[in-house]
């Protein structure tokens, strides 16, 4: 039997571990010459839409990752509890999957010489492409070192693909948003987009606790109800709630040209306030999936 991987090249510009991160059975991302990432492909979990009126369209026709990937790079960027104080792994993607076919019983070793040969043939072709001129749909990168974080996230990636439900369209929405929002950050230019995406992440979130929290009362809690909830759970989770409640406003400066906060040609939002939606998402769904609840560092 065979098993069939998704191989991407990634973007230099990105933040990976310092030695090859491998989890048994799911994936690889690396950082040796090229950059990559290998996501096996599976059966299970959300595939297909529930809501098209195409019998059969698959989920994510304007998407551009697949639901195994979505999970397995949520996992390594999520895998540190203080991004602000010590960095987190950040995957910028590059260019679009490429399919490889390998034996089911294969060593990480061999997942990681295979794959690797796959992406530095297509890492490549892309520079080839650039150097020629040609139109290429892949974003290139700027061809310096990638930074490497010598921290060992293995054991807290796997942990958290334990708890991830394949099968949770919600889940994959948030994480694929809290995805996006990453890589819109890298280009100042996509600042206030960034903040979009990681808001509709936040949305993801908070709407995935308050079910949580709902079936655990027995009872339809309401948003409200979550925001007083981590208010009172949190070390810091006053100003945290307090920050939720007002980005709500952010969302929608941003996201309406005309709302209740008026006409505005940029948006009356800070450029902190969009670099710290992303580091909030963290701590929502590391609570969310893990059960932990964040406390302040050092540098936090």
């Amino acid at each position: 039997m065979t098993a069939s991987y998704a191989v991407r090249v990634l973007s230099r510009d990105g933040h990976y571990p310092a030695k090859p991160l491998i989890i048994d059975d799911i994936g690889v991302l690396a950082a040796d010459g090229v950059v990559w990432s290998a996501v096996r492909l599976s059966d299970v979990g959300v595939k297909y839409s529930t809501t098209s009126n195409r019998l059969g369209a698959p989920t994510g026709e304007i998407s551009w990752l697949l639901p195994e990937e979505i999970r397995f790079f949520a996992a390594v960027s999520l895998a540190e509890a203080h991004p602000l104080g010590n960095g987190r792994i950040r995957v910028v993607t590059r260019d679009w999957y490429r399919e490889l076919e390998l034996e089911e019983h294969i060593t990480p070793a061999e997942l990681l010489d295979r794959s690797r040969g796959v992406a530095l043939e297509t890492f490549q072709h892309l520079e080839q492409l650039r150097d020629e001129e040609h139109y290429v749909p892949n974003e290139p990168d700027s061809g310096c070192p990638p930074e490497r974080l010598r921290r060992d996230y293995t054991a807290r990636t796997r942990k958290l693909l334990e708890r991830m439900d394949v099968n949770d369209a919600l889940l994959h929405r948030g994480l694929y948003k809290f995805l996006m929002a990453t890589e819109l950050r890298h280009h100042p230019k996509f600042l206030e987009e960034s903040m979009l995406a990681a808001l509709i992440s936040r949305e993801a979130a908070l709407e995935l606790l308050r079910r949580k929290l709902s079936t655990e009362a027995r009872q339809r809690l309401k948003y409200e109800d979550v925001l007083y909830h981590i208010a009172d759970t949190f070390p810091t989770g006053e100003p945290l709630a307090g920050v939720l409640e007002s980005d709500w406003d952010a969302r929608l400066a941003i996201a309406h040209p005309v709302s209740i906060h008026g006409e505005h040609w940029s948006p009356p939002v800070e450029a902190g306030e969009c670099m710290e939606a992303l580091h909030t998402l963290t701590y929502l769904y590391r609570y969310v999936l893990l059960g932990e609840i964040w406390k302040p560092g050092e540098h936090d």
